[in-house]
């Protein structure tokens, strides 16, 4: 659906992704939008492994913050900043808006592609730039670059269903059990585990790991492939 933004791919395998390569929302009224460009969810064999963050409420508290933040999605975060400015519980001010979104595919898999500059406002104008790439030989490839005028730190998250466990972690590869079988997640970084929410449905909370992958520069490359 490229007019909303959202592009997916569906394998008769039972794999399932859909990402957001769109804006937060229509620009006279996203306060039902959260700062989540270029997020994605995926299953595997039938089963959610990877995940927002979901809602909690729509109170003008913590949690409805953390539900809207850039860190409750599976993007790159930078200097620990918000893609846009929220506020309230229903309020936006300065918003990133995706560009040059190039969508291919075939009976293989897909590459879907795009820049975001929901990062302009900060100091250094970071711009971040992802491509993700899917086949069933070589799995889900997200690839992430930013480039800025002064130095960054560069955060990407990676939150996983509450049904998944880490099993290994080696340095840069991350071995994930679920109840449809296992994956593994290797990175061009090391890898870190934290725990994070999930809110399957409203006032419910559940807990649940997260991968995160870090770096630092003007120019950032961050990189993992999730393996079937």
């Amino acid at each position: 659906m490229a007019d909303a933004g959202y592009y997916g791919w569906r394998g008769r395998d039972g794999a399932y992704l859909i990402a957001d390569y769109g804006r937060i929302g229509p620009d006279h009224n996203p306060g039902h939008g959260h700062a989540d460009v270029f997020s994605f969810e995926l299953s595997l064999n039938g089963c959610r492994v990877i995940t927002d963050s979901g809602v909690h409420d729509y109170e003008p508290s913590a949690t409805r913050r953390y539900c809207r933040s850039t860190a409750a999605h599976n993007t790159v975060e930078i200097d620990g900043q918000d893609q846009c400015e929220l506020w309230g519980a229903f309020r936006v001010a300065r918003r990133g808006h995706p560009h040059d979104v190039t969508w291919r595919h075939d009976a293989s898999g897909f590459c879907l592609a795009g820049r975001h500059d929901g990062y302009a406002r900060l100091p250094g104008k970071p711009l971040h730039r992802r491509q993700m790439q899917w086949n069933r030989t070589d799995g889900l490839l997200v690839r992430d670059t930013v480039d800025s005028q002064r130095p960054v730190r560069c955060v990407s998250r990676l939150h996983l269903h509450p049904d998944c466990q880490v099993v290994e972690l080696t340095g840069r590869s991350v071995r994930v059990s679920y109840s449809g079988g296992a994956f593994r997640v290797e990175a061009n970084s090391d890898v870190k585990i934290e725990e994070t929410p999930y809110h399957p449905r409203f006032y419910e909370t559940q807990r649940r790991p997260c991968l995160v992958f870090t770096g630092r520069g003007r120019s950032v490359h961050l990189e993992y492939r999730i393996r079937i």
